[in-house]
């Protein structure tokens, strides 16, 4: 029975899957991928058939910059009519999940025939994003004040995380870590400190959340504290490829509890 849609991370579907990736340098990767991949197409028909195949190749990839793509039959069979066993076309995606597929044009003819196996290598240059998620965090100073200007006199003060979200269409959206953000600088005012913060590695095409938890701040009269973003809209956002950073992600620390 045909699959056309086929997995190398599946035993069975494809045949000595392989991959070697090297470093080019300036973010971008040389791949080399290659297996056999067994769609096990059949008919029985003197008229020509066209299906597409696809292969998720299991293989992680960002941005293509350049690329080739072979595939040819690797096994076939036919009952002595006349025939056709063709890979007409072949091109190269990346899914939702960030891997490679491998897309193939089969052709089929003849009675009975059926094309068990087609060979693929795909040669590419991956280019990673540089993504980048940037912005403040703002408190009074009275509920906090760092001991010196180092952004290490802030360790352990605040949690920064990027968040895949889940809407589930709830109340609450389904949450998953990606990346944790690191401060990079802080000024300490009189009334107010901000710190700057960077993000990096965010993923593409995923809709994301930046998440900031307090730990040191302290309000007066035993109130606790939140980070909350400002405007309450702004940590809830998709990058892209086209607009891979995100600036003026901004939180201010707000009262929780206590005494008005």
């Amino acid at each position: 029975m045909a699959n056309l849609n086929l997995d190398a991370g599946v035993p069975g579907q494809v045949a000595s899957a392989s991959s070697l990736r090297a470093d080019l340098g300036e973010g971008r990767s040389l791949l080399v991928v290659s297996g056999v991949a067994r769609p096990e197409f059949g008919i029985d028909d003197d008229q020509v058939h066209r299906e597409v195949c696809r292969v998720r190749l299991r293989v992680p990839a960002t941005r293509i910059e350049q690329l080739t793509v072979h595939v040819g039959p690797a096994a076939f069979s036919n009952d002595e009519s006349a025939y056709v066993f063709a890979t007409d076309e072949a091109s190269l995606e990346i899914d939702e999940s960030g891997e490679l597929v491998l897309v193939a044009h089969l052709a089929l003819m003849g009675e009975s025939s059926t094309l068990n196996r087609f060979s693929y290598q795909v040669v590419c240059i991956d280019h990673a994003l540089a993504t980048e998620v940037t912005g403040t965090l703002s408190w009074p100073t009275a509920w906090f004040r760092p001991a010196s200007t180092d952004p290490a006199s802030l360790a352990g003060a605040f949690d920064i995380e990027a968040k895949a979200v889940r809407v589930t269409g709830g109340t609450m959206d389904e949450l998953t870590f990606l990346a944790f953000g690191t401060i990079t600088g802080v000024t300490v005012g009189d009334t107010t400190t901000t710190a700057t913060y960077r993000v990096a590695g965010v993923p593409v095409d995923t809709l994301i959340e930046i998440v900031v938890v307090a730990r040191a701040l302290e309000p007066p009269g035993g109130a606790g504290a939140r980070m909350l973003p400002d405007p309450f809209n702004v940590a809830r956002f998709t990058l892209s490829a086209a607009q891979p950073t995100r600036g003026n992600v901004n939180f201010k620390g707000v009262k929780v509890g206590g005494p008005a």
